[in-house]
């Protein structure tokens, strides 16, 4: 037997994919919601899932997972089209794609009547790609707009037993009035006219209080939700054993354990971590041992940092960033109760806060009736954040923490002219504050 040769360094990359709608080489956590999507697509438009929404905070593989989608669609022989959100010109660059597939036919098809629109008249399905054929048709009206283009294409894909799926990203930052036309096509041309397109779109979960509480935008309330789910060690330990292994790399048990540990619940967290401890070793020629495991864990922790945790935080209002704090401040889990009485809050504005972040999927609730910090947002993340702090062990012994409630950092400095103490979280930034006020 002979042993097998491992590939020299110059043919070897790093097979961990960290850049963010990067496809990974092992998708791990999302059998069951691809499962969904496969007996959707199969059923067609009756399906109450054919159209969905993806909901998941930064770094959940959102993006990487649409790609996927549009490929399993393409092997059923769907036209897949592809657009983000999160730029102007939704409607024109939409229209840009028909374009495109039908410009790359027009190298290989010379034209054999007068210039004009063009209807797909074929399909071909390669490894990589959709191919299109075009025919000429009359040149269209100024009224033929984009819903005249996509419900063309949708019929002819029905003509041939197939069906047509459009993906959009990043919906969460989508241009109010260009989304709500979209949602008007869409309608028309899905739920109305029963055509077969399919319609995934992506975007963080705080569309549920922005974007999807519009009552214009129907069509999206009537889309199936999915939201990510988070991965679990199991989920993390598979993703890299099997990506090390299909890059010829060599782990030891105990670093394997450290960095699932250390990758957190979402598929960023796993291929940062995997990319870091795969450049330190110098794998495939190295093996991965403890010390590079535990170095990668710290430099992915700094990555998860300044790429996911940073600007989760900057797209939280000033209360909620005040709330996440408090909670960080007792290490990452507290009641409700306690952190109202912290804030100083009446217990109504608090609740919105609450739950606000529990939709944006950085709290949750336990069974216990208490709510923990969950994600990249982490106790340690916060307060990295936010800058150095009181730690819990300064500060629990101050009055106004109850150890034994768990409610807590309260700051309690004493205010001569309010002639009361402070009840906000210690370590709050401005003026204190009292109770009354």
């Amino acid at each position: 037997m002979h042993a097998m040769a491992v590939p020299t360094e110059a043919t070897v990359t790093n097979p961990f994919t960290p850049s963010f709608g990067s496809s990974p080489m092992s998708l791990v956590g999302r059998d069951d919601l691809l499962a969904s999507v496969d007996r959707a697509l199969e059923a067609g438009p009756p399906d109450y899932e054919f159209t969905r929404l993806l909901l998941g905070g930064r770094g959940t593989g959102k993006t990487a997972l649409l790609a996927v989608i549009r490929d399993r669609a393409a092997e059923r022989g769907m036209v897949a089209l592809e657009a983000e959100a999160g730029r102007r010109d939704l409607e024109h660059r939409i229209r840009t794609l028909i374009a495109q597939a039908k410009a790359r036919q027009e190298t290989v098809w010379e034209p054999v009547s007068p210039p004009g629109r063009k209807r797909v008249s074929g399909v071909g399905v390669g490894p990589l790609s959709i191919h299109l054929d075009w025919e000429r048709l009359p040149e269209p009206s100024a009224s033929w707009d984009l819903r005249g283009l996509l419900e063309e294409l949708a019929r002819w894909a029905q003509s041939q037993s197939s069906g047509l799926i459009l993906t959009l990203d990043e919906m969460h930052a989508a241009e109010r009035g260009e989304i709500r036309d979209l949602a008007t096509d869409l309608q028309s041309i899905t739920n109305i006219n029963r055509l077969p397109l399919a319609f995934v779109g992506a975007g963080l979960p705080e569309m549920q209080r922005t974007l999807l509480s519009d009552k214009r935008m129907t069509f999206f309330h009537r889309c199936h939700r999915d939201h990510m789910p988070p991965l679990g060690y199991a989920d993390a330990w598979n993703c890299l054993r099997s990506t090390i292994d299909a890059a010829y790399g060599e782990v030891a048990p105990a670093a394997l354990q450290i960095l699932a540990e250390s990758a957190g619940s979402t598929p960023y967290g796993v291929q940062i971590v995997g990319y870091r401890a795969w450049q330190l070793a110098g794998a495939p020629q190295r093996v991965i041992d403890e010390r590079v495991a535990e170095e990668a864990a710290r430099l992915a922790a700094a990555d998860m940092l300044e790429k996911v945790a940073k600007p989760a935080w900057s797209d939280l209002g000033e209360a909620d960033q005040d709330y996440l704090y408090t909670v960080a401040m007792v290490g990452g889990e507290a009641s409700p109760q306690s952190v109202s009485v912290a804030m100083g809050w009446d217990p109504k504005t608090s609740r919105r806060a609450m739950n606000r972040l529990i939709d944006a999927e950085h709290l949750e609730r336990t069974d216990s009736g208490t709510v923990r910090l969950v994600g990249p947002m982490t106790a340690a993340a916060v307060q990295s954040i936010t800058g150095p702090r009181a730690s819990a062990h300064e500060t629990s012994s101050r009055p106004g923490f109850d150890q034994a409630s768990g409610a807590t950092l309260i700051c309690n400095e004493w205010m001569p002219r309010a002639k009361a103490r402070c009840v906000l979280a210690a370590g709050h930034r401005g003026y204190h504050r009292s109770r009354r006020l």
